[in-house]
């Protein structure tokens, strides 16, 4: 149904900076897992996945709800976003908590979550002309770092294209973009992994900074901390 949702906008420090409510025109899905900004047009944007499954009931209905980037400022401000619905090659439902935006291809990025099996990464091209029709994503691949690399849980790509960060509750992996590639031929080699990433039990949010810095956090009711990891110069 119809209804209000808000995101928040916080300081490094976790400080509130800005409320933002969302106003979702016709269907909506609670199950919001992840978000990402991007640009387009020469528009900065931020998108918002309700691509959340976890009792596979929601063939076809996964959504994108994506609308201008607000100035940061003090109170809050209420936006009407867009939508993009879309489902999967092989019309079945799929658990998803990773969104991510690529600034070079202009191309979201989704990342399954399994259980049993390596997840998959996933690929939609960002327009805001489709309207109500259903969209189809293509997969790209399997992910993995030589084992199976499962319960995907965020991911984020840095804003010029270089650095592709997914993670899961144990560890975070980074593929490094060579040249002028497709993130989709990226995807392919093998990526390496966070030392440093401090395990969360509920990690469930992973979003670059810049080129060098990505924070994490923790789905949790109670104080949860912020991680910031910054790459070391080669």
């Amino acid at each position: 149904t119809s209804g209000n949702r808000k995101i928040i906008a916080i300081q490094p420090d976790g400080t509130l900076a800005m409320t933002v409510n969302l106003t979702t025109p016709g269907t909506t899905r609670d199950d919001w897992e992840d978000i990402a900004t991007g640009v387009y047009g020469n528009k900065n944007y931020v998108f918002v996945g309700a691509i959340g499954d976890n009792d596979l009931q929601f063939n076809d209905s996964y959504y994108i709800y994506y609308f201008e980037e607000p100035a940061i400022s003090s109170g809050t401000q209420t936006v009407t976003v867009n939508t993009i619905r879309y489902g999967y090659p092989d019309n079945k439902a799929h658990n998803t908590e990773t969104l991510m935006y690529d600034n070079v291809e202009q191309m979201f990025y989704i990342v399954d979550k399994v259980k049993d099996a390596k997840c998959a990464l996933y690929k939609l091209p960002f327009r805001t002309d489709y309207g109500t029709s259903l969209q189809r994503v293509t997969k790209v691949c399997d992910l993995g770092n030589g084992s199976k690399f499962n319960y995907c849980t965020g991911g984020d790509i840095t804003p010029d294209g270089r650095w592709m960060a997914i993670k899961n509750k144990n560890y975070v992996l980074l593929w490094e973009r060579q040249g002028t590639e497709s993130l989709s031929t990226t995807a392919l080699r093998d990526p390496v992994q966070v030392k440093a990433y401090q395990k969360e039990e509920q990690g469930e949010s992973l979003a670059w900074l810049d080129a060098t810095t990505f924070y994490t956090t923790s789905d949790s009711k109670n104080d949860t901390p912020i991680y910031s990891y910054t790459r070391a110069s080669v």
